[in-house]
């Protein structure tokens, strides 16, 4: 319907039709102003949940790592009262025997115990009573690098790395290589602290170091080969590449069905004539503990290394402790998709 007479008092008077068209327009930018903030509150309280659940869900899984990392060193303080000469994979430690995990506080846990002197230790390279020793030890991980297809110069740059002196060995480097590449840095000139300080060595690459922790550790002093645990790569490295015995292989499958008890029924693998290069021995004294856990989006991978002392007692002493922690993205995407369709939840 037309109404002539409204058309005729907003010809008259046209600053009232601007002002109501301004009114509009201010009205409209109020509401997209009032629903940005709006969003804006709700992406903040959802960001604020969702760092308050992840906070929640690494300090459940701390509190569980403790538990496990207890339960490890209890487990192993047992053992060494039942089986005190020696350590193999019948022990009751070992992963193959017992299971420590399961489901806890609306998540889960696996705990594993693993021989850390079932592998070749690098710090051998640095601790060392005399010349002999030190050119046994690295006699060993240059034939363990050679079995893995490495370059046997990596030796040199492992002892230069940890070395005290500032001489560059044949194929290793001081601080001067290290001074000249970007960013510079120093020679640690002391005993490595994990594997992954290996990645600032020359000549390493993360291939390499992938390759070589099945092999290899990291303790914080000399230690022997436990030849009930170690894989065959390892107990191949103790002798000289023309003498290994012909069966290592069966050798590696029945110490872990029986370990040995005594040592010297390993030196009699070797050919006559002939000695092992490394040290070895049939008893551990350091433990690496594994433990997966996994709640809400949080899955955590940690490791704790253990000592336990021959000589003592004591519940077995944690030494250090480290974490992998990955967000879990398909478990958020499903949540949401959950919290879409029962909005009242």
């Amino acid at each position: 319907m037309n109404h002539p007479e409204r058309r005729r008092r907003d010809l008259r008077h046209p600053g009232r039709t601007r002002q109501r068209g301004l009114a509009l327009v201010t009205a409209v930018l109020v509401v997209a102003l009032v629903a940005t903030v709006a969003a804006s509150l709700s992406l903040g309280q959802e960001v604020w949940l969702r760092q308050i659940q992840n906070m929640l869900d690494n300090a459940q899984s701390e509190i569980v790592l403790d538990s496990a990392l207890e339960a490890a060193a209890a487990l192993l303080d047992e053992d060494l009262k039942k089986t005190p000469g020696y350590d193999g994979a019948t022990d009751m430690w070992h992963p193959d025997t017992t299971k420590l995990g399961g489901e806890v506080a609306g998540g889960t846990f696996l705990a594993t115990i693993q021989d850390a002197q079932g592998f070749f230790n690098v710090n051998n390279l640095r601790f060392y009573k005399d010349n002999t020793e030190r050119s046994r030890s690295a006699g060993v991980f240059s034939r363990l690098l050679s079995s893995l297809d490495m370059d046997r110069t990596l030796v040199a740059a492992v002892m230069d790395w940890s070395d005290a002196d500032d001489k560059a060995g044949s194929g290793g480097a001081e601080d001067i290589y290290y001074l000249g590449l970007t960013p510079p840095y120093r020679a640690a000139n002391r005993r490595l602290y994990s594997l992954r300080e290996l990645r600032w060595i020359k000549g390493f690459e993360n291939a390499d170091v992938d390759k070589l922790k099945d092999y290899i550790s990291v303790l914080p002093v000399r230690t022997a080969v436990n030849v009930n645990t170690a894989p065959q790569g390892v107990l191949a490295a103790l002798f000289q590449e023309n003498n290994v015995p012909p069966g290592l292989g069966k050798f590696v499958t029945d110490v872990r069905k029986a370990p040995l008890r005594d040592k010297s029924a390993f030196a009699r693998l070797a050919p006559q004539g002939t000695k092992i290069q490394g040290d070895y021995d049939v008893k551990s004294d350091y433990f690496i503990v594994r433990v997966d856990t996994a709640f809400g989006r949080l899955s955590r991978t940690s490791y704790g290394l253990l000592y336990r002392d021959p000589k003592n007692s004591r519940r077995a002493t944690l030494l250090w402790k480290s974490h992998d922690i990955v967000l879990d993205i398909s478990k958020a995407l499903k949540k949401d998709e959950t919290d879409e369709q029962n909005p009242a939840s």
